[in-house]
């Protein structure tokens, strides 16, 4: 068996294995005697250090997943090379077995979440340098994705994500770039009628049709280890583009200019376009500068933005990147009436395609319930862009569903008359979760629904457990921004007015643990 296959196989991420085949080269008969640990010899065979695979494994245990041992071993060579520039760490080659030493594991501690992330070791150690051992992970996260470390994305990017940021904002306060909420509210003259609604942001007049540079220089040129590593434009610019809003009228163009559209014509790799099939949804106004990142950690596929108002009197603009066939794709019928006459809950939920009375709960206020509505999918968009599921799955689908909110994307997958065999919701919000889980109830569901509680939560094993319960998953959905965890406080909305990475990781995490997963099993 080839090398790199039989190392992937045992379990070892492939981006850890082509660091190792990079470094060392492959061995196909390594000179290492047999031994009855066959963990240890697979991590001695990449030429680990002998004396880091023993403290590894004696943290660990030998019951540990391969490729989490393999990480926790390089974060380990990173705290090493900390620590030989401070008198308060022992590196782990100079200390005793007994020595405990707190400052080491934190430093580990902290390489390995971003390891986890999927930044480079190259990156996490010039974002150390820059910040220091004492930074917070966030902070060290973000000092790399703003492309303040070298390696990074080049510092011209940087600088027009701050431009587009200083953009005039729109007339209704919505921040232009990371912030987000309801986007114009006003009646339309005629159904068919999708010009601006009043309290309208023009984003045309905002943009005028400024290019935003798409170069990126020396982007990990001596990363090795290729981890999720940001991904290039290729030549079209128009990818870069702030949105115009003129031409939105055509429906073939989902409500945003066709140049906004380069998903609609990537032509995705057949390893790519295949179950489990995901679909990330953000329902902010994010820069381009963010999308380009959500990109580059979900395959490069390209996102599709539309705008809502296609298909309800609802007016925003949503991304999504997805691996699903763009091909014969339908929307719910009949279509809901396009002018939105209230903001009452109950008139909101109609309009954002929920049942009546859907975040109605005893002690549940008036401001509460059109927080809720804030924070979700507008179904009919959401429904349109599924729908391709129909034909896929007519023996139903099996659903994986992260940040799930008050239920948009299963509400979504039922009006489209999408059995559901099985949903798994991670949700914080306690709120939201006795929202969907009534929901379930209430609408004849013969599926089975499991709902957890929080996303750290679903580790390793909690995956295979899952996967092998219900055979697999056929789709992973995330919703983002998730729904805050307590309405009650007024910094959460400034909370959420930001693209929050570490949660979206956890999805790019989750979504690619599940494909390995289940690809492993069809290898047996």
């Amino acid at each position: 068996m080839h090398v790199k296959s039989m190392l992937i196989g045992m379990g070892f991420c492939s981006t850890l294995v082509q660091k190792a085949i990079d470094e060392n080269g492959i061995n196909q008969e390594p000179d290492i005697e047999y031994e009855a640990d066959g963990t240890r010899t697979m991590l001695l065979t990449m030429k680990f250090p002998e004396n880091l695979v023993n403290f590894a494994l004696d943290k660990l245990g030998k019951d540990a997943p391969i490729d989490v041992i393999a990480d926790f071993i390089v974060a380990a060579q990173l705290a090493e090379k900390y620590a030989e520039e401070s008198e308060d760490v022992i590196p782990v080659v100079a200390r005793e077995p007994d020595v405990p030493n707190e400052l080491l594991f934190e430093k580990m501690d902290k390489t390995l979440r971003l390891l986890e992330m999927g930044f480079s070791d190259h990156q996490i150690s010039m974002a150390i340098e820059k910040i220091g051992t004492e930074g917070q992970i966030s902070d060290l996260a973000e000092s790399i994705i703003a492309g303040e470390v070298p390696g990074g994305f080049h510092h011209d990017l940087a600088n027009t994500e701050k431009k587009v940021l200083a953009a005039p904002s729109a007339a209704n306060g919505a921040c232009p770039s990371k912030g987000w909420r309801f986007v114009g509210v006003g009646a339309q003259k005629k159904d068919d009628d999708v010009g601006s609604s009043s309290g309208t942001a023009n984003l045309g007049e905002t943009s005028k049709g400024k290019k935003l540079k798409d170069e990126v220089e020396n982007a990990d040129t001596d990363d090795r280890r290729k981890r999720l590593r940001p991904g290039y434009m290729g030549d079209s610019s128009s990818f870069m583009e702030l949105p115009r809003m003129q031409d939105e009228s055509k429906e073939n163009t989902y409500g945003v200019p066709s140049a906004m559209q380069p998903r609609l014509s990537q032509v995705l790799q057949p390893d790519v376009a295949k179950r489990p099939y995901f679909l990330y949804g953000n329902i902010t106004e994010l820069s381009p500068y963010w999308w380009s990142k959500i990109s580059s950690f979900l395959d490069e596929i390209q996102p599709e933005h539309v705008d809502t108002r296609l298909f309800s009197a609802f007016h925003r603009l949503e991304g999504y990147v997805h691996n699903l066939p763009t091909e014969n794709r339908f929307k719910i019928l009949p279509r809901q009436q396009l002018t939105l006459q209230d903001r009452t809950p109950e008139y909101l939920e109609s309009v954002m395609g929920y049942p009546a009375n859907h975040t109605k709960m005893g002690g549940v206020g008036l401001a509460e319930r059109l927080k809720m509505l804030d924070y979700c999918f507008q179904t009919e968009t959401l429904a349109y862009h599924l729908s391709v599921l129909k034909t896929l799955f007519p023996q139903g689908l099996r659903v994986l569903s992260l940040f799930s909110g008050i239920g948009g994307a299963e509400i979504a997958l039922s009006r489209l008359d999408v059995h559901l065999r099985c949903v798994v919701t991670v949700e914080h919000c306690r709120l939201s979760r006795d929202i969907m889980k009534r929901w379930w109830n209430n609408s004849g569901q013969t599926g089975e629904l499991v709902e957890i509680e929080d996303i750290t939560r679903v580790s390793l094993k909690k995956l295979e457990s899952l996967v092998e319960r219900f055979e697999g998953f056929d789709i992973v959905i995330c919703q983002n921004p998730p729904t805050p965890n307590d309405f009650c406080e007024e910094s959460s909305r400034s909370q959420t007015c930001k693209f929050d990475f570490l949660l979206f990781n956890e999805f790019v995490r989750v979504s690619k643990r599940v494909r390995d997963i289940m690809e492993l099993k069809l290898t047996k």
